[in-house]
């Protein structure tokens, strides 16, 4: 199966994407990966559109993840690709999980929650032409009917999910408003020097003006928060800073990083300094969740900052 996934982020990391389209590779399938970074109240001028339909030509599924600042760009791709192609087209991220119906009014299946067992899962039964609509995590548009799966169960070992797509083959991104071929340096020019990585997913709270607080309500689940092993995580810092020579910075996008034990933050922080070395970022944590040991056991570290948030 040919899938193609589409980011409309203002930035080109986008781990969950990334994430999904190893899962796709690994389960035998090809990928195109493209990237939209726009500022959110502009358009997609006609040439990009029409870039855009050059590249998925051919796909047997078109993947497109949005959040809700997003969603007018959502739709202008998904009108275009409807309108110049028999490809169904799938939505995912933060926005079709918590406004599924909604996106449904303009996409044929939207993914509910984590997308990379679910996925898979689709595409392997597409291929297979076998039924695809009962599975657990998507929602479908069919005959005029909305068919409401369930959400499947959260994935509790994260380290048996691949590492990011960071591959160049594939992988398309808009520049100069026309999407070229990604390459070296046109992704150091996106990145700039920064990679992104998530070593938690969840959080502990529930705080009401967090989309948080709608994803546990949504799981029967009620431990929610989950973080990788530490070898894991360094393991994928230490193969990207052998991927990409021009990384030199490391931003954590999880939720709530101190939220992991006294005695991971120990070891994370002696493995980070030995075998990484760069300056991080921690891009959240609760204050609940900090503490004068967690702090000073990374204390060796070149940390930028570690924006607190707000608890209710």
């Amino acid at each position: 199966m040919q899938v193609s996934l589409v980011s409309i982020f203002s930035n080109l990391p986008v781990n969950g994407l990334r994430i999904i389209s190893s899962c796709l590779k690994q389960a035998g399938h090809d990928v195109n990966l493209i990237f939209l970074p726009q500022k959110h109240t502009e358009r997609y001028d006609e040439n990009v559109l029409n870039d855009l339909i050059k590249i998925v030509a051919g796909s047997d599924l078109v993947g497109i993840t949005t959040m809700s600042n997003h969603f007018d760009n959502a739709v202008q791709l998904t009108e275009k690709v409807k309108q110049e192609t028999a490809i169904p087209v799938v939505w995912g991220g933060v926005h079709p999980t918590i406004r599924p119906e909604e996106s449904l009014g303009y996409a044929d299946m939207v993914c509910v929650g984590e997308g990379e067992e679910a996925t898979v899962e689709v595409v392997n039964k597409m291929e297979a032409g076998e039924d695809y609509t009962d599975t657990k995590g998507f929602w479908f548009k069919k005959d005029g009917e909305i068919i409401k799966n369930p959400v499947r169960p959260l994935i509790r070992d994260l380290d048996s999910l691949p590492f990011q797509d960071y591959d160049y083959e594939g992988h398309y991104v808009i520049h100069n408003n026309s999407i070229r071929p990604m390459d070296e340096e046109l992704l150091n020019y996106h990145l700039r020097g920064d990679f992104m990585a998530a070593p938690t997913r969840g959080c502990p709270l529930a705080c009401t003006f967090c989309v948080n607080n709608t994803l546990q309500k949504m799981y029967e689940e009620k431990k929610q928060f989950r973080g990788r092993s530490v070898d894991n995580i360094i393991e994928e810092l230490v193969t990207i800073k052998a991927k990409l020579p021009f990384i030199n910075h490391i931003t954590f996008d999880d939720d709530a990083f101190f939220s992991l034990s006294v005695e991971q933050i120990q070891e994370f922080s002696q493995k980070f300094k030995s075998q990484v070395g760069f300056p991080l970022d921690i891009g959240g944590a609760t204050p609940y969740s900090i503490s004068r040991e967690k702090l000073g056991s990374l204390g060796h570290i070149p940390i930028n900052r570690i924006p607190k948030r707000a608890e209710m």
